[in-house]
């Protein structure tokens, strides 16, 4: 399957990253489409015969990767300076233009503040010695068979962060909360008194 990236595509996506103060909203479905098109790129090296023009394709591909890497990295610097501002300030940004996995880091970084702001700020002005290591927020790996269908639950106890059997990062929960959560890990949550079925 041809993938929907072109290098202009590309091109464009850096260049409005690097102009803007804010981040830019990509498709969802970028980051299948850049996997797709380094594939795509990948291939054409290795079918040339032609020495020259698999060298002509060789450096196509290797400022593909430039470009990728920073977009990435710029990305990553804006996403880290919104969790920064949160943690901070204890108020949630738009995270819109964020995708899946990027929101997924953006949460990480927000935990790690907020640790580290708690263990040792927190604890110097109220004090107390400061912690070198603060807690991180748990994060429990479920296991269980493979199943797709879902069911809702309601916390009746407050539960960490978690990774589902599915690799899907589900929580933080707080008692009354209501979830929608794969079958066998709403099967644990009810056995362990967390949460009751609806």
């Amino acid at each position: 399957m041809a993938s929907s990236m072109t290098y202009e595509g590309l091109y464009e996506s850096l260049r409005k990253e690097k102009t803007a103060t804010d981040l830019q909203m990509l498709s969802k479905d970028f980051l299948k489409s850049l996997v797709e098109y380094v594939e795509e790129k990948e291939a054409l090296v290795k079918s040339q015969t032609d020495p020259l023009e698999s060298q002509k394709k060789q450096l196509e591909l290797h400022n593909i990767r430039k470009m990728i890497r920073e977009l990435y990295e710029r990305r990553e610097s804006k996403i880290f300076q919104l969790a920064l501002f949160s943690s901070r300030t204890h108020e949630k940004p738009d995270l819109s233009p964020l995708l899946l996995e990027e929101k997924e880091l953006f949460q990480i970084f927000v935990d790690v503040l907020n640790d580290f702001r708690d263990g040792v700020l927190n604890n110097v002005v109220a004090g107390r010695p400061a912690m070198v290591r603060p807690k991180m927020k748990s994060m429990i790996v479920l296991s269980s068979d493979d199943n797709k269908s879902t069911r809702t639950v309601r916390l009746v106890h407050a539960v960490p962060k978690f990774v589902g059997d599915d690799l899907q990062i589900y929580g933080p929960f707080e008692p009354e909360d209501v979830a929608c959560v794969p079958v066998k890990v709403a099967d644990v949550l009810i056995q362990k008194g967390r949460a009751e079925g609806i």
